[in-house]
């Protein structure tokens, strides 16, 4: 009868720990792979103001001429890996990064509300001035999120009668 009460409570002992890790590899003690940190704010390398016309060609080469150096990075509650720079480059002139920088096409450039705003990956990063460590004036990129919606033309009827 003892051999019984013993066989039964090894068996519920091995059944709990069984089940802290389901059938196949167990990935419970595995670290998750870091994530690159998420870059609210990119900083030109070159020290210049933003053209002052909206020019698409001007905007392109401006963005072009310089590295863009993560100036703010987003707090993260988990591990994140460096963010490189970007360098902008013109889908015609495309080339192979280096490891410690992250190539982005010049694709959509918009100008909302005067604000020009330039997609990187799918994400909006306004153009605006900005100081650097030497408090210099200088341009930065600040994440956006969404596009302001286009500014409505004003109506210049008259309202309807009654």
């Amino acid at each position: 009868m003892r051999i019984a009460w013993l066989l039964a409570l090894l068996t519920i002992l091995a059944a709990r720990e069984a089940a802290a890790c389901p059938p196949g590899p167990c990935l419970k003690y595995r670290r998750s792979a870091p994530v690159e940190a998420v870059v609210a704010t990119y900083r030109r390398s070159v020290r210049a103001l933003p053209p002052a016309r909206f020019d698409r060609r001007r905007i392109e080469q401006f963005l072009t001429d310089s590295v863009w150096i993560p100036a703010s990075v987003m707090a993260t509650p988990i591990e994140t890996l460096p963010a490189p720079t970007l360098r902008f480059v013109q889908p015609s002139r495309a080339v192979r990064a280096r490891l410690t920088e992250r190539a982005v096409l010049v694709r959509e450039v918009e100008r909302r509300r005067g604000t020009i705003y330039v997609a990187v990956d799918g994400e909006y990063f306004a153009l605006v001035r900005c100081t650097d460590e030497a408090r210099r004036a200088t341009t930065c990129l600040e994440r956006a999120g969404a596009l302001p919606e286009e500014d409505a033309e004003p109506s210049h009827r008259f309202a309807t009668p009654p």
